[in-house]
């Protein structure tokens, strides 16, 4: 029999379940909150002023580019400096994190071109990537080959071989 939420004092995750796109947004959208921070650089710099300037006043000067709001986007992403403190940040966020899990140079860039866009981005997470000390020790490319497996000798007697398999 339903219940409405405050008479049930029972209630269990399968009672509450939540909108699967809701929860998807929560596990797979970035946590940074800097908004305002990236608007304040963006409205400090000069050539980003300067391209807003040209393109609110004739949008076909630069192809891609548009202001909504006052705020500069590049096909659809927010345009930051490229000399702002928030990138390593940024990079960080969409690399190192859970939610980044240290993928490699394309992936972490495509996460990244889906919101924001920078001059010299993908310089900038290239270099990220390959400074990386977690990526560059754990890539598959980066470990040693395993060794040539060769039989062991047939033991003559009880206990004359005995052989311990290590998992680590």
């Amino acid at each position: 029999k339903y219940k409405p939420g405050p008479e049930n004092k029972a209630a269990d995750a399968l009672s509450r379940c939540h909108d699967e796109i809701e929860l998807s947004v929560l596990i797979s959208s970035p946590t940074w909150l800097e908004g305002q921070k990236l608007l304040q650089e963006v409205s400090q710099d000069t050539i980003i002023q300067q391209i807003i300037q040209d393109v609110t006043k004739n949008p076909d000067t630069r192809p891609g580019y548009s202001v909504q709001q006052g705020v500069l986007f590049y096909q659809g992403r927010l345009v930051i400096s490229s000399t702002s403190p928030s990138i390593p940040l940024l990079l960080k966020e969409y690399h190192s994190t859970p939610m980044g899990g240290h993928s490699g140079f394309l992936r972490t860039y495509r996460r990244l071109a889906a919101n924001i866009y920078w001059v010299g981005m993908q310089r900038s997470v290239r270099e990220f990537v390959r400074a990386c000390d977690i990526c560059q020790r754990h890539k598959y490319a980066a470990t040693s080959p395993g060794g040539l497996l060769q039989p062991l000798p047939i033991p003559n007697a009880i206990w004359e071989d005995l052989s311990i398999d290590f998992i680590t």
